[in-house]
């Protein structure tokens, strides 16, 4: 008589809200593999607040990162890519804002453990919290996410935020900044926090 091994068990978890920072895939098997992020298939968006009664969502298009086999993680954001959908308030924000000349990337830099989710089967989910340091206009501040973690194939991965991360402008010396935007387009208010949401893809590079 055949025995059946016991099921492997994961935890599935069903996809969340997207939630500006970011970052995970590792290796899995005995082998692990390096992973790279695939700036087409990801998408990071930030919501700002004018008057406190109007939101609106931006985004950049143009973003990269890596991960290697011991689950140390880089995740970079070209900030000349932000596109809010209006060329000057783009160009506003390069310049009044990021100050992109002088600070051109924001980098999100994180460790994580990889024996904990080398397992993941491909179709199968996990939740994990991961802390990093954010090193936004020259100044760097440590940030935590809560994401869910997508096996599709061998090959790719998912990594999607559970809940949006708010970023606040005081935390990089970005007040002055928020208050040049405000002044310029001659509103009451800017909200100087915003919550980032983001969805990840990575493939397998070996």
């Amino acid at each position: 008589m055949k025995h059946r091994l016991p099921a492997r068990t994961t935890h599935r978890t069903p996809a969340a809200a997207c939630g500006l920072a970011l970052l995970l895939c590792l290796g899995f098997g005995s082998a692990q593999a390096d992973w790279e992020l695939v700036n087409d298939a990801s998408h990071l968006s930030f919501v700002s607040n004018k008057k406190g009664t109007i939101d609106e969502v931006h985004t950049f298009r143009e973003l990269s990162g890596s991960m290697d086999n011991a689950g140390t993680t880089v995740f970079k954001i070209q900030l000349a890519s932000v596109d809010t959908r209006i060329p000057v308030r783009d160009e506003r924000m390069r310049d009044l804002l990021f100050d992109t000349k002088t600070f051109p990337v924001a980098i999100l830099t994180t460790k994580l453990n990889a024996t904990t989710i080398e397992g993941l089967l491909p179709g199968h989910t996990m939740t994990q919290t991961i802390e990093g340091e954010l090193d936004l206009h020259g100044i760097k501040h440590p940030v935590k996410a809560d994401v869910l973690i997508a096996r599709l194939a061998t090959d790719r991965m998912l990594v999607v935020g559970t809940a949006p991360i708010i970023i606040n402008a005081a935390d990089f010396g970005l007040e002055a900044g928020v208050e040049k935007l405000r002044a310029i387009a001659q509103l009451p208010a800017i909200s100087p926090a915003v919550p980032v949401s983001f969805v990840l893809a990575f493939h397998a590079t070996r």
